[in-house]
């Protein structure tokens, strides 16, 4: 990603990783296109395409894999949870978008502040969530885009996923439980 900076005498990390997991062949690949880049200040086009501007797709530009057009979330007053490194909004709505149809399931297993649960309900995608810590924040920004979700029991019993497989052996797993 594009403005990152040195950390003494290391460089910034630039990139986030993705993951995609799939029993045999992805189902879905899904090829999103982006507006052409405009200055923020004069409004004009940032590059000229070498003469050829007549012939881009009128749908924009096709997605690649370093997308120059997001950054971290640095400043406090766009975080959901302070000192928590939040994506914007667009990482995972994209990776949604690509890698899933509207009904299909997406896990994330780290909620953080609920970025990823948020593009799921926008874009009509399943969705389960892991976070270890406090959910409140997560809860409230649902609550704000979503209302009528949120208050909707699960269609289905999300229980019994773990009913086989949860021992409760871990301490991890116990905690909360006397």
């Amino acid at each position: 990603m594009k403005g990152t900076y040195s950390r003494g005498k290391k460089l910034y990390p630039a990139h986030y990783a993705l993951l995609y997991y799939t029993r045999g062949e992805p189902k879905v690949f899904n090829k999103l296109r982006l507006p052409v880049p405009t200055c923020r200040h004069c409004g004009k086009e940032i590059k000229d395409y070498g003469g050829h501007r007549n012939k881009l797709n009128p749908e924009g530009l096709n997605l690649t894999d370093f997308w120059e057009d997001t950054s971290p979330n640095r400043h406090p007053k766009f975080k959901v949870r302070p000192g928590v490194n939040e994506l914007k909004l667009m990482i995972p709505e994209r990776a949604i978008l690509i890698s899933t149809r509207p009904g299909d399931l997406v896990l994330d297993p780290f909620g953080g502040g609920g970025s990823t649960f948020q593009s799921a309900e926008k874009h009509q995608r399943n969705w389960i969530g892991i976070e270890l810590y406090d959910c409140a924040h997560i809860k409230k920004r649902l609550m704000g885009n979503f209302p009528i979700s949120v208050r909707q029991e699960p269609g289905f019993d999300y229980r019994a996923l773990f009913k086989d497989h949860e021992d409760n052996a871990n301490q991890v797993l116990r905690r909360g439980q006397r």
